[in-house]
């Protein structure tokens, strides 16, 4: 967290939130502190999780247009971390004191555990595939409730509007690349076939595998995008379970075919925008790169490391793959 934002977050705003979802504050486990306060609670017998969020981050219409979309998504059958009401019957709830205001929500807490190795096989691919699939079939039925803001855009993202700064002086080839695939996106069309609210952030740290299912939960992240953004995330992260960068080739030809299968299976994006896939790959790794300076400061040699392999990875003249991903799904 923020050095700024962890000065704000004191003891009494840990209580009120805790008060105003029915449960003391020595019930919260903490989970996570990157992007906002999470903690973990029970009430009546069910795992919850307690998220406070710095208006920094988000507004709290931006959480109810969040929470908004996601109870849509479960309404229809995605396995989702729904939101949990306060006792009050409010989705968000703000809670403040002289030191600072925060936005607290809550979602159930989904079953299973993350993906352990002999569960990275194709059905895991196929079933991930599916769940981003089903989630873009849907999204393109939603409609606002009323009272409800539309979701941020990715290029209304605070990743996005301050990234660059974040970005050292010093690494002018990696801000030059910024500004090369800010303007390649901005150039890109938006359709109902390609363009709506996506996760963004679907990694094997945001799912769980229960009963052979995938559970996702995180959608703090979620934007107006395209919807390759999403299959990115998944060629971008689960190659790093399935192998070290030499093997990301072996990677495509064994995992690609399947998470496309079950895409496919629920949603038809036109197939020639694969060919745009190198466009999203290197811009995940870009924001990342920019992340960690802004979420980490202070030089330690983990992060200098973390630093230094993210410059060398942002290289325009380097494609991700050598393979073809829209050649290696022709069949499919």
């Amino acid at each position: 967290m923020e050095e700024t934002v962890a000065g704000q977050f004191t003891g009494e705003i840990r209580a009120a939130a805790a008060a105003a979802y029915g449960v003391s504050d020595t019930q919260l486990s903490l989970l996570g502190d990157f992007e906002s306060y999470v903690f973990g609670y029970e009430k009546h017998g069910r795992p919850c999780v307690l998220r406070i969020t710095h208006p920094s981050h988000r507004t709290a219409d931006q959480i109810e247009a969040e929470l908004d979309w996601v109870r849509h998504l479960t309404a229809h059958g995605v396995r989702l971390a729904r939101p949990v009401p306060s006792p009050a019957g409010s989705w968000t709830t703000t809670v403040g004191t002289g030191e600072g205001t925060f936005h607290v929500c809550s979602f159930e807490r989904v079953p299973g555990t993350h993906p352990t190795a002999e569960e990275w096989t194709p059905e895991l691919f196929r079933r991930w595939g599916a769940f981003l699939g089903a989630t873009h079939r849907l999204t393109r039925e939603y409609r606002r409730s009323p009272g409800i803001v539309r979701r941020l855009r990715w290029d209304e993202n605070p990743y996005w509007l301050r990234g660059r700064d974040w970005i050292p002086e010093e690494a002018e080839a990696t801000r030059r690349r910024w500004d090369e695939l800010a303007a390649a996106r901005r150039a890109l069309p938006e359709t109902p076939e390609t363009f709506g609210i996506c996760h963004t952030d679907l990694h094997p740290s945001n799912f769980h595998v229960h009963a052979g299912e995938i559970h996702a939960f995180d959608t703090d992240d979620c934007c107006h995008h395209w919807f390759l953004e999403d299959l990115s995330s998944v060629l971008f992260y689960g190659r790093r379970h399935v192998g070290s960068d030499p093997d990301v080739d072996a990677f495509a030809r064994t995992a690609w075919p399947e998470v496309w299968r079950g895409y496919r299976s629920e949603f038809d994006l036109p197939r020639e925008w694969l060919d745009r896939l190198e466009l999203f790959m290197p811009w995940r790794r870009l924001t990342l790169f920019a992340l960690v300076h802004m979420k980490f400061p202070h030089d330690g040699e983990v992060v200098q490391n973390w630093r230094r392999a993210g410059r060398e990875a942002i290289d325009p003249g380097r494609p991700v793959f050598g393979v073809g991903l829209r050649t290696l799904v022709a069949g499919i």
